[in-house]
């Protein structure tokens, strides 16, 4: 987030420590709760469980947000784990958190079960910095243009094609 402020804001690294201090004021107390699950999402997290699938969710928010959104939602009981950014800044990458998530469950960059699913490049990126197959979803906030140039493997239009693929293929 420090780097999103500069660049987009144009503050300096103080004033964009300080930015991002504030905005976790609010987020952790108001922002966890102003969200909308993407459609289709609730049954593609089902059907990958009734398909044996491990599904871990691998997010650049502060996990600790993660865990309370995913709670708030009714979502959490589909998630083998709920794996983000940390407050201290060691975790700040998306290539970082999928390491972390990587780790969590004994597995090693390459793997060829996993596939990392997301809605922007900052996803697809994190992907290939691990050695994982990506899929681009665009039920999200990126556009196809943006996983198209990022490299994504697939791209979904739909939670359930999305589901479709995931559930019969040998990917976790």
């Amino acid at each position: 987030m420090v780097h999103s402020f500069r660049e987009y804001t144009g503050l300096g690294e103080e004033e964009a420590v300080q930015a991002v201090s504030y905005y976790r004021e609010n987020f952790g107390v108001k922002g966890v709760y102003e969200y909308r699950l993407f459609d289709g999402v609730t049954d593609l997290l089902k059907r990958l469980k009734q398909a044996g699938k491990t599904v871990v969710m691998a997010t650049s928010k502060p996990e600790v947000y993660a865990k309370m959104i995913a709670e708030d939602a009714g979502i959490t009981c589909w998630f083998d784990a709920i794996c983000g950014s940390d407050m201290e800044g060691k975790r700040l990458t998306k290539e970082a958190v999928i390491e972390y998530a990587l780790d969590s469950f004994h597995r090693k960059a390459g793997d060829p079960s996993v596939i990392m699913v997301g809605d922007r490049h900052y996803d697809i990126d994190g992907a290939k910095a691990n050695g994982l197959a990506s899929a681009g979803v665009l039920y999200g906030f990126g556009s196809r243009e943006e996983l198209e140039d990022a490299g994504a493997d697939q791209i979904f239009d739909t939670a359930e094609e999305l589901g479709e693929y995931l559930a019969g293929s040998n990917k976790e």
